[in-house]
């Protein structure tokens, strides 16, 4: 059973069956390299004549820099040159991002994906099976947990939404820092993103899935638990004029593991308490979706919490509704307040939801157990912070245990 599993598990690993023939002079096999991480490369291949004479070579080579590399030189003439199988390996202490092309007279043709190779991991090509990636631990799921803790103040009224990221507890506070209006992304396993929550990344050949989420508070709100992936300052919260934003691009972490977005919400967060006296349901957000539309509108309501609350204490989130239809966002282009907030610091913040913890109890423990168990994805770097959608204003000091497995 269990060599059966490795099997499948192997077999789900390919994107390419074809192979890979070089038949004129013109035709050259190319690796695009992302970054600078040390890969060193083999190539077996085949060269026949027309006269049908034919001899298998070895090709090796290392490559150090972001670049495009002829891993594979043209044929000679009148010789067909067929890749028997090929082996790259990361050999750095960081990733790498591979994707290879057929090169026909100058005129590049995209053979496969991009592939991401962690340190040590390696992509094969075989003539008979394809493109595939190693995946040594595959049959194996190993586990690791982290728990938080964090000690709120007091939140806005109830039903308003209330994020930890400013609070100490068992991992420090975090501040958004001064990136200006378009931002920057997040990484969870840098130094100006201590105070998240935070993972190793997976494995080589494994996936980190967040599978249970245990949860308790000095009061029963509802928590939930999400990956910022962007954040900004420098919102001028006195301007009523749209403000140009035009975001950095996302980390790779929506739901998909891409940049579009797809599973993100937008949400501006009281790094200061704000002094508008009245609820402000008014302002406005321009973006661009998931899908990559463009000129889509995010905007507020008249029904708590969708709304900046009279007074936001600091901490208070307000998330934004996205345009009916859209399941995400890509980039933000303006904000819009319309009326002003009169005082304090607001930061504008892109996020994807991980898991939902309704605590009913105060002082007690709940689990949510994710997709039955299965997990979502928790790609590498992610940012994680608790948020709580308040029943009191009451200041509450929240703990919790984030259970992962690899697989």
């Amino acid at each position: 059973m269990k060599k059966l599993l490795l099997i499948l598990l192997t077999l789900l690993s390919f994107t390419g069956y074809g192979q890979i023939v070089l038949t004129a002079t013109t035709h050259t096999l190319e690796a695009t390299t992302a970054s600078g991480a040390d890969v060193d490369y083999r190539i077996i291949y085949f060269d026949e004549t027309t006269s049908g004479a034919g001899i298998t070579s070895t090709g090796v080579g290392k490559i150090t820099t972001a670049t495009t590399t002829t891993v594979l030189a043209a044929p000679a003439a009148s010789t067909t040159r067929t890749v028997q199988t090929a082996t790259f390996t990361n050999i750095d202490v960081t990733e790498q991002t591979l994707t290879f092309k057929i090169d026909i007279s100058g005129t590049e043709y995209q053979e496969t994906p991009a592939y991401v190779l962690k340190a040590g991991e390696s992509l094969y090509y075989n003539q008979t099976l394809g493109w595939y990636k190693s995946n040594p631990l595959s049959s194996e799921v190993t586990g690791l947990s982290k728990s938080f803790g964090k000690t709120g103040t007091a939140s806005d009224a109830a039903s308003y939404w209330y994020g930890y990221w400013k609070d100490a507890g068992l991992v420090g506070a975090w501040s958004p820092g001064t990136p200006g209006l378009a931002g920057r992304a997040t990484n969870g396993n840098d130094a100006a993103d201590a105070g998240c929550v935070a993972f190793p990344d997976a494995g080589a050949g494994k996936t980190r899935y967040l599978s249970r989420v245990t949860m308790s508070g000095t009061i029963a709100h509802a928590y939930h638990l999400y990956d910022v992936l962007w954040v900004n300052s420098g919102l001028v919260v006195t301007t009523t004029t749209g403000q140009t934003i035009n975001s950095v691009t996302l980390p790779a972490r929506d739901d998909n593991g891409t940049t579009n977005g797809e599973g993100c919400d937008i949400g501006v967060y009281a790094v200061a308490a704000l002094g508008n006296a009245a609820v402000v349901s008014n302002s406005t957000i321009t973006y661009t979706n998931s899908a990559g539309v463009g000129s889509r509108t995010a905007t507020l309501s008249a029904t708590a919490p969708m709304n900046f609350p009279a007074t936001p204490v600091i901490g208070t989130v307000v998330w934004f509704n996205l345009q009916d239809g859209d399941i995400g966002v890509q980039s933000i282009q303006t904000v819009t307040l319309n009326t002003t907030l009169t005082s304090g610091t607001a930061s504008v913040f892109i996020a994807r939801r991980l898991a939902s913890v309704p605590v009913a109890a105060a002082n007690l423990n709940f689990e949510a157990k994710i997709n039955n168990g299965e997990g979502v994805v928790l790609y590498d770097d992610a940012c994680i912070f608790p948020f709580a959608q308040t029943s009191a204003t009451t200041a509450t000091v929240i703990n919790g245990i984030i259970n992962t497995v690899e697989r």
